[in-house]
């Protein structure tokens, strides 16, 4: 009595994609012949007795499959054996062109991945091209166009799509790289813009900038705006110092805004800076003498306080420049009048009010004879 033959399919992986050439085969056998069926699909050596033990299968039309043999111990056929293998036959998968919706972006930004169409029944992922890591959600086909977001960006990067179903996939043609530009930056002396009250110009020193700005903006904070300082849109950057305008009666006080430069297509980060306006010097020029009245030749001290440089001037010509804050004098004439420029620590100045000073002649004496 002969064996009944007991073939087994391989591979028996049951999903395939349309127009995909497998191989199927079972053990052979010496002395075995085969009679191989198919269906969805075409195939070499299929509906006659063979002795091959393997058939090409084209996998020709979407939906079930199946792959069947009939395994025979002799030529008579009369002690046989079947075995029979069905598949997802999926739909072959278009190609469409894959490109960027901006191919240069700013660091820390992002743009889109634009795929020209797809197919429904068919799954889409973005990938990373360097290592094909996905990024982001894969997105099931429309029949149009889709869109993918690259998120935020540091770095250029080169992306492909994969498109995908059960039995098939297919990599979309072309990779789009998207250029990430750095943000340019300004290095700010300090961040302080100081002023004096009275004067109209804060000046806000830089050093150094990168990406080379050509713009600048200034966001004042509310209570800036409320104290007349107002914001600066979009202004062209001159070479340091930055100058900021300022009321000249604005109130002596400390005022923030947040500063960014810009080239021709990204904007930097936020840069904190301040406006400091420092008060003027506030205090007082005073003689020696009471009431301003001397005789030719008397000695007179003119003090003044706070600063710490006073500027002394006799009938508007400099006598004496430093840090002594007093100014002392034998020489005045009737009519002369002092006057100080006081400098506090701020290198705020302030013109105090002049002294004019009476000077009497000494009176002469007439020498006495006698006879």
């Amino acid at each position: 009595m002969q064996n009944v033959p007991a073939p087994d399919i391989t591979p028996s992986t049951a999903n395939v994609c349309q127009n995909d050439i497998v191989n199927y085969s079972t053990a052979a056998v010496t002395g075995h012949e085969y009679f191989w069926t198919v269906t969805g699909g075409s195939c070499t050596g299929c509906g006659v007795w063979t002795t091959s033990n393997t058939i090409s299968v084209t996998w020709t039309t979407p939906g079930t499959g199946s792959v069947s043999v009939i395994e025979s111990t002799d030529g008579s056929h009369s002690v046989t054996g079947t075995d029979s293998k069905s598949y997802n036959v999926s739909a072959s998968i278009n190609s469409y062109a894959v490109s960027a919706a901006s191919a240069t972006i700013c660091e820390n930004s992002s743009t889109n991945i634009l795929l020209s169409g797809s197919q429904v029944g068919v799954t889409y992922q973005l990938r990373n091209n360097a290592d094909n890591s996905s990024v982001g959600p894969s997105v099931p086909g429309t029949g149009g166009a889709l869109s993918f977001p690259t998120g935020t960006l540091t770095a250029t990067t080169t992306y492909n799509i994969l498109a995908y179903n059960s039995g098939c996939q297919l990599q979309m043609t072309g990779t789009p790289t998207v250029t990430v530009q750095p943000l340019p930056t300004i290095t700010l002396s300090t961040g302080v813009a100081e002023v004096c009250y009275g004067n109209t110009s804060a000046p806000l020193a830089y050093t150094a900038t990168t990406q080379s700005p050509t713009h600048y903006s200034i966001d004042f904070d509310a209570a800036a705006n409320a104290a007349g300082i107002n914001d600066v849109s979009n202004q062209s950057l001159s070479p340091s110092p930055i100058v900021i305008a300022v009321p000249n009666n604005i109130a002596p006080n400390t005022y923030n805004g947040t500063l960014t430069v810009s080239n021709a297509l990204c904007v930097s980060g936020n840069y904190a800076i301040q406006v400091v306006v420092h008060n003027i010097p506030s205090g007082s020029l005073t003689s020696s003498d009471p009431d301003n009245e001397i005789c030719a030749g008397d000695n007179v001290t003119f003090t003044a306080t706070g600063g710490v440089n006073y500027h002394f001037y006799l009938n508007s010509s400099s006598v004496q420049n430093g840090a002594s804050n007093t100014y002392s004098t034998t020489t005045l004439s009737n009519g002369d009048t002092v006057t100080v420029v006081v400098t506090d620590a701020n290198g705020c100045s302030a013109n105090y009010p002049g002294i004019t000073i009476t000077v009497h002649p000494v009176p002469s004496v007439n020498p006495v004879t006698h006879n």
